[in-house]
């Protein structure tokens, strides 16, 4: 039951039912009572699809990645496999960089906004999410 799988995966129903209509997992079976009757393999499978999801991977390169070997050995998707890896890998760096920038422009931030004058006056009290956005542009830092 869709449910069921809900609950073990962490994922919506709605969630499921999106990946089975995208071609993502395999349609499920409908058994006499009209309700979605899932094979337990789908529990891994989708386990590693949110994992996946959840660190940033789009749906089209899930899919790509989750190309079968069907019943020949997997030398046909070796090349490809290790390919998009490794452009993942590169995307997944600069994402990392581009948080770790944020993170130590919210660590400036909060420096600043403990940064008062003699009068209370603080000048960054009032538009903290301004100031990340126009550093966030490249802008300076205030």
């Amino acid at each position: 039951m869709i449910g069921e799988l809900a609950k073990e995966t962490g994922l919506t129903t709605k969630t499921i039912r999106f990946y089975e209509e995208i071609g993502l997992i395999k349609s499920a079976e409908r058994v006499e009572n009209g309700y979605r009757s899932y094979p337990h393999e789908m529990i891994e499978e989708l386990r590693i699809i949110k994992t996946v999801r959840d660190l940033g991977l789009p749906i089209p390169e899930i899919k790509k990645l989750m190309i079968g070997c069907g019943e020949g050995g997997c030398a046909h998707n070796q090349e490809y496999l290790a390919n998009e890896i490794k452009n993942y890998v590169v995307i997944l760096k600069e994402k990392i960089a581009q948080l770790n920038n944020l993170k130590n422009k919210l660590e400036n931030l909060k420096v600043a906004i403990c940064d008062c004058d003699d009068h209370g006056e603080c000048k960054y009290c009032c538009n903290v999410l301004g100031q990340i956005a126009q550093t966030a542009k490249g802008g300076e830092d205030k």
